[in-house]
This record gives structure tokens, C-alpha cells and sequence, in this order.
């Protein structure tokens, strides 16, 4: 009897072995594989400033393909400043730094696209405009007078 049982035990225990966790494996390795060679996304956004129409026409590619463009009208008036601020999106390390521009307009606040705070001073110094820096929020958050900065 006894011999029987070890037996069946060692046969349930190669069952175990190749029925389950050979296809198990396989299924594994094949999704890593996949997704080693899956292609990722690249995404691009530009901003130009057409200034024989006053517009800043902006543009989003994805993969290299056009998704998405739109303009803005803009009317540059002494008043006008361009404002950035950068803060801190996400949870703990797993985060990133987001670099918030607004061109202050009598309408509503424009956002161009920038993708740096030296591009943005360059382009308030083209349009002879103003140009602040309201600083590195961190985690801490955007202070609640932020909505202030953007106003006419």
C-alpha cells in the first residue's frame, strides 16, 4: 500500500511540475519578451508664435504622426508678463517636476507649450513683455494665490 501511495505521489509531483509551471513559464517569458520589444511612445508638443497674425499655433506629435494643433490668439500689450512656476505631480519618487507657463492676457491666461523656463524668459524678452518666476514648489503644492499670478 505504501509503495502505491509514494507512486502516486510522484507522479502527481512530475504532473505538478510539467502541466503547471512549464506552461506557466513560457506564458511569463513570452509577455516579458513582448513587452521588451512592444514600442513605446514618444510625444512632442511645440509651440510657434506667429507674429504676422499674433498667434501662438501649437502643435502635439505622437510617434511622429500630428494628433493634435490648435491656435491661440494672443495681443501683446505692455501689461502682459509671462509667469512660470514648477511643482512637484505624482506620489514621493515616482513623480515628476511640471513646469507651469502662462502668458497673463486681459481675456483669460494663455498656456504655451515650453518645455523650459529659458525659453519662456527668451520669449517674454522677444515680445518685451515681463517675465516672473514664482519659484520651485516641490511637494509642497502650488500656494493657493496662484490663481492671483494669472490674472489681468
Amino acid at each position: 500500500m505504501s509503495l502505491c501511495v509514494i507512486a502516486f505521489g510522484g507522479v502527481m509531483l512530475l504532473a505538478w511540475m510539467f502541466i503547471i509551471t512549464i506552461p506557466l513559464g513560457i506564458f511569463l517569458i513570452k509577455g516579458g519578451i513582448e513587452t521588451l520589444f512592444s514600442e513605446s511612445t514618444k510625444r512632442e508638443t511645440y509651440s510657434v508664435y506667429d507674429e504676422s497674425n499674433s498667434k501662438i499655433v501649437y502643435f502635439e506629435y505622437e510617434n511622429g504622426e500630428l494628433i493634435n494643433s490648435h491656435q491661440t490668439m494672443i495681443k501683446v500689450e505692455p501689461r502682459c508678463k509671462i509667469i512660470t512656476y514648477r511643482y512637484w505631480s505624482g506620489g514621493g519618487n515616482s513623480g515628476n517636476s511640471v513646469l507651469k507657463v502662462f502668458i497673463t492676457q486681459k481675456d483669460r491666461p494663455i498656456n504655451p507649450a515650453c518645455s523650459q523656463e529659458s525659453t519662456a524668459k527668451e520669449f517674454a524678452q522677444y515680445l518685451g513683455i515681463n517675465y516672473e518666476n514664482k519659484g520651485n514648489f516641490g511637494m509642497n503644492g502650488v500656494p493657493d494665490e496662484a490663481n492671483e499670478w494669472v490674472k489681468w
